[in-house]
């Protein structure tokens, strides 16, 4: 599988990996590591997957789903150690209510009414 590390490790880049292979290898192998420590959490499958905060878990679908998010498009987000997590969710939020198509009345009001909220919080 291709896996997408961000500029938050040393070595962001395209990397193709073995369907299986843990992420926190990936993460400190090839990635080289957080550049400002250990992340508070990190998401594998895109804005729409669920936070890891423990890293050792394989990289296969029915692994990361028993770890509490979806493998996606491998594209990691890293949420750094002292950033704010409602931040993150603003962001993702804010990114949903803006990306979504407009078509679908419960996905456009869902969308404006959890950014809102989130806002709200921040």
């Amino acid at each position: 599988m291709l896996i997408t590390v961000p500029g938050e490790c040393s070595n962001p880049g395209v990397y193709e990996v073995e369907i299986g292979a843990f992420l926190d290898e990936v993460l400190d192998g090839p990635g080289g590591g957080f550049v400002d420590g250990p992340a508070r959490g990190v998401q594998v499958g895109g804005p729409a997957s669920g936070w890891l905060t423990d890293l050792h878990v394989a990289l296969d679908p029915e692994s990361v789903a028993a770890a509490g998010s979806s493998l996606g498009c491998g594209a990691v987000r890293v949420l750094p150690a002292g950033h704010c997590a409602v931040d993150a969710v603003v962001s993702t939020s804010e990114f949903f209510a803006r990306e979504q198509c407009g078509k679908c009345p419960p996905c456009r009001m869902a969308t404006q009414f959890i950014h809102r909220a989130a806002a709200g919080l921040a």
